[in-house]
């Protein structure tokens, strides 16, 4: 009796055993299903991150092309604007030395005669004047200089486009002064840079010397000071000189053009052009308005053409 409970027992812990046995097996199964369909869907979601980066990937690429497109836009737009950072043509398609009437000139449009801009290398205007007034140095570069266009009224009498170089801290003053000095119509015989006088194999000295014989008006020469080795305030864009002829460099009482002679000896004859430290002389109130000094007033030279306005 006791032998058969105990294999009624036994029977029943391995019923017991086949059922957990069987439960477990069921179980794993179920985890292994849920795993594998956990499986798939990362595996799906993995797929469509990728997909959705490539998309991005291909995305970016374009941007970047677009973006290059941009910038070769820019550059061609700013190629062709070149004239107008570094030609010799005004916005109003003006050449220095140009000759126009009164009536093209009015309250409405004369800011459009008188310009400023920067000079971009390999440009017109850096062409014109590399080599000559200007080549590369430590003491000023293109970016300290700009390049007017202005107008003046000629000796005779005529309204005729001008040019000038001068430092961009002074620029806005130039710009004032001469448009003043065209309202008042202050006759200046010529005005172009002083590189159209340039002579092969000389200095800017040389060229200063040739524009003073044609009585242009110029500003801008990298060169030194007359008779010295120390930079010229020309050659920092910050002095001009206006007339030459009538208003001569005079040094122990001698000057070097003879065209200047009858313009030395006595200053107040009141001959046309001839500057003197008067407030009725426009062209000296002017430029003592905007804070320049007049080499008239010097004692030794005396330098009558020249007016300047030295950084602080």
């Amino acid at each position: 009796m006791l032998e058969k409970r105990k294999r009624y027992v036994k029977f029943i812990i391995l019923t017991i055993l086949c059922i957990v046995l069987a439960g477990v097996s069921v179980l794993e199964g179920i985890l292994y299903l849920q795993t594998k369909k956990d499986y798939r869907n990362l595996q799906a979601q993995n797929n469509k991150l990728e997909q959705t980066c490539q998309e991005k990937d291909t995305q970016l690429i374009k941007t970047q092309q677009e973006v290059e497109e941009l910038k070769q836009q820019i550059q061609t737009l700013q190629t062709q604007n070149v004239k107008e950072e570094g030609s010799s043509s005004s916005d109003t398609g003006l050449k220095p030395g140009d000759i126009i009437s009164k009536e093209e000139v009015n309250d409405n449009n004369i800011d459009q005669y008188f310009t400023a801009s920067s000079i971009p290398r390999n440009g017109e205007i850096f062409n014109r004047i590399n080599g000559k007034s200007y080549r590369d140095n430590s003491d000023i570069t293109l970016g300290n200089l700009r390049y007017l266009t202005m107008l003046h009224y000629n000796f005779d009498h005529q309204i005729q486009v001008g040019e000038m170089i001068v430092n961009v801290a002074i620029q806005d003053d130039v710009l004032k002064i001469f448009k003043e000095l065209f309202e008042n119509e202050y006759e200046i015989q010529s005005m172009y840079l002083i590189d159209n006088y340039w002579q092969d194999g000389y200095d800017g000295n040389k060229a200063d010397s040739n524009s003073i014989e044609n009585n242009n008006t110029s500003c801008f020469c990298y060169r030194p000071v007359t008779g010295g080795e120390n930079v010229s305030n020309h050659g920092y864009g910050r002095a001009i000189d206006i007339n030459p002829q009538q208003n001569p460099y005079v040094f122990d009482g001698q000057h070097t053009h003879s065209n200047a002679d009858p313009y030395v000896t006595d200053r107040n004859s009141g001959e046309p052009h001839v500057i003197v430290a008067s407030e009725s002389d426009i062209c000296y109130s002017t430029f003592m308005k905007y804070g320049f000094s007049w080499g008239g007033d010097w004692e030794n030279p005396i330098d009558y053409q020249h007016f300047e306005k030295p950084a602080v």
